[in-house]
Parts: C-alpha cells; sequence; structure tokens
C-alpha cells in the first residue's frame, strides 16, 4: 500500500514539475526564434470602437481617431451590437442615439466613421464576428469598473474577446479630454519585445505622443526598451525617458509622482503567451487602486500563444507563482491517497 501509495505520489508531483519546466523551456524556444525574426508589421490599421453607453465616450473616440496615422484614409469603425431578442429590441433605440452622436463627434473632427450595425447573441460575440469580418486590427473599449455575477461566472466581454481573437485590445478608463495629456507613462514587462504586437504599440505609443504634443516615459527592464529605442530611433521625434523597473512592485511607487495630465499606458498579455506574468490577471483592478486619479489604457498587444518544447533551462527561470497555483491541488490529492480517500 505505501508503495502504491509513494508511485502515484511521485507521478503527480513528475507531472507538475514537467509542466511548468516545458511551460518555461517553450518560451525560450521561441524567444530565440523571436531574436532572428523581424516583428510583424503596422501596415495595415483598420480600428473598431463598439459603441455604449459610456460617460466618457467623445473622449474614447477621441483617442480611437488619435491612433489614426496621419493622412491615414482608412476609417474608424463604430460598431452597436444589438442583443437578440425583446431586450435587446428595447435597446435599440439608445444604441442608434448613441451612434449617431458618435458620427456627428467623428463629423466636427473631419474624421470619416463607418456605422457597423450587427444583431448577435452578445456584445462580445457581436465584437469577435465584426473583428473577423472587417478584418480588424485594432480594438478600442471602454474599461469596466464593475463586474456582474453573470460576467463571473460566464466571463466578462474582455475574456471572450481576448479568448477569441489575437489582434490589439485598448481598454480605456479616460477620465480627462485627450487634449490635456502632457506625458505618456508606459508600463511593460519583461519579454514584451519577444510579442508579434511588439512593434505596433511602440509606434502607436510614440504616435499618440505625437497626437496629443506630450513626452514619453518608459517604465520596464533595460533590454525591452532597447529594443524600443531601435524602433524609435528613426521615426520619433518626441522627448522619450526611460526608467528601470523590475517589479510591479516599483510601478505601484509611481502614484505619488503622476498628475492629471498623465495617461498611464500598462502593457500587459494574454495567458500562455511569452511576457504573460500571473500579476496581469488582477492589472485592470491594480491599476485602479493605485492611479485612480489618472486616465490609464491597458493594452493587449496582439499576440500568439506560445509554442512549447523542450529546452535546457536555469532554475531561475523558473515561476514559482506557477508552482504554488498547483501545490494546493497535489496536497489535496496526497492527503486523499493517504488516508484512503480517492
Amino acid at each position: 500500500g505505501y508503495v502504491l501509495n509513494g508511485t502515484i505520489v511521485l507521478i503527480l508531483i513528475t507531472c507538475l514539475v514537467a509542466s511548468l519546466v516545458t511551460e518555461v523551456a517553450g518560451k525560450k524556444l521561441v524567444i530565440s526564434q523571436a531574436e532572428i525574426t523581424p516583428t510583424r508589421s503596422d501596415l495595415l490599421e483598420r480600428i473598431l470602437l463598439p459603441i455604449e453607453n459610456y460617460l466618457g465616450l467623445e473622449y474614447l473616440v477621441d483617442f480611437a481617431f488619435s491612433l489614426k496615422r496621419p493622412g491615414s484614409k482608412t476609417p474608424l469603425y463604430a460598431l452597436q451590437v444589438i442583443e437578440s431578442g425583446d431586450q435587446g429590441e428595447e435597446d435599440r433605440g439608445l444604441s442608434d442615439h448613441l451612434m449617431d452622436k458618435v458620427i456627428q463627434h467623428g463629423n466636427e473632427l473631419h474624421q470619416y466613421i463607418v456605422p457597423v450595425t450587427r444583431t448577435d447573441i452578445n456584445k462580445s460575440t457581436g465584437i469577435i464576428h465584426s473583428v473577423q469580418e472587417e478584418n480588424i486590427t485594432e480594438v478600442v473599449i471602454p474599461w469596466q469598473e464593475k463586474v456582474h455575477l453573470t460576467e463571473r461566472l460566464f466571463g466578462t466581454d474582455l475574456e471572450m474577446l481576448l479568448n477569441y481573437t489575437e489582434k490589439t485590445v485598448w481598454i480605456s478608463r479616460l477620465i480627462h479630454p485627450v487634449s490635456t495629456f502632457k506625458r505618456i507613462v508606459v508600463l511593460y514587462s519583461t519579454n514584451a519585445e519577444y510579442e508579434p504586437g511588439f512593434a505596433l504599440w511602440v509606434r502607436k505609443t510614440d504616435l499618440l505622443a505625437h497626437q496629443f504634443n506630450a513626452r514619453i516615459n518608459f517604465y520596464g527592464p533595460m533590454a525591452g526598451f532597447e529594443k524600443i529605442s531601435e524602433l524609435l530611433a528613426e521615426e520619433s521625434q518626441q522627448i522619450v525617458a526611460h526608467t528601470t523597473i523590475d517589479s510591479w512592485n516599483d510601478y505601484s511607487k509611481l502614484s505619488t509622482l503622476l498628475t492629471k495630465e498623465d495617461l498611464i499606458i500598462a502593457v500587459t498579455a494574454r495567458r500562455g503567451t511569452l511576457s504573460y506574468l500571473s500579476y496581469m490577471d488582477t492589472m485592470s483592478q491594480l491599476l485602479y487602486r493605485f492611479f485612480r486619479q489618472n486616465s490609464f489604457v491597458l493594452l493587449y498587444p496582439e499576440q500568439n500563444p506560445t509554442e512549447t518544447m523542450a529546452t535546457a533551462i536555469r532554475p531561475d527561470e523558473i515561476d514559482i507563482t506557477a508552482i504554488q497555483e498547483n501545490l494546493g491541488k497535489v496536497r489535496k490529492r496526497v492527503s486523499g491517497i493517504l488516508t484512503g480517500k480517492r
């Protein structure tokens, strides 16, 4: 009995360590390939703005327009999703009113907007289908402060969007007009420079600084800033500064150094990608806790899932958080085995 139980425990621990090693090894392999592969170009530009009854809707529209390259004739795609059913039909009137308001605001700015209306089972699937059908490259959506019970059970619109598309997503909490921003503070993490969407978000950040006539402060590892500098060396005319930060604990200290004229852009990542870290799951709440008085944008760059493949790794590359997340499961299973429970 003890030999059998010990064998089962050994198998459980082996599976835990093997999955962790495989994940880290896969990241190393993709990074080595990314070092010799040029980052994806951002020649194509089609921006989608789902329309909602959002307090800062005009600020959101202005931000979306600011993401367009100067001289670009590509319109902004404004989407209204009518949920199927009686409630959706009741909401159509408000949705039409919001669309008219957005189009009028675009006309005032001499910007062309293509209205897109579709009926779907919910907002998230409507956005996902529109991204596919309109060949969208970037999505701009408002930040949600409150999450309803049904969303906690079945997932939020954002989670659906991130799971079923790999496009760049800008989640924006804009409480000040974009014209008031004098500095853009960009927070990025380790390995951000190896993601497929890296070049696009760096150039778009520089573009925003140009549109706002603002300077840029990058906060993150030096390795990432070296790649950022290479991209901006021949293109940017903005004032760029950098502070080396390797931990989120350091990011939180910035709250005392910022003013309402600062726009924070936090570059995060989807699960399973090279630059993903466990704290990113709560990044939205962290931003709200530390930077509540600021406008901020949570940025999910275009990213592809990491391909896992074995290769040699060093002990210091292992993320202890991943181990901690699974130890509880192993502890319960082992306890059940030793007490005779299955």
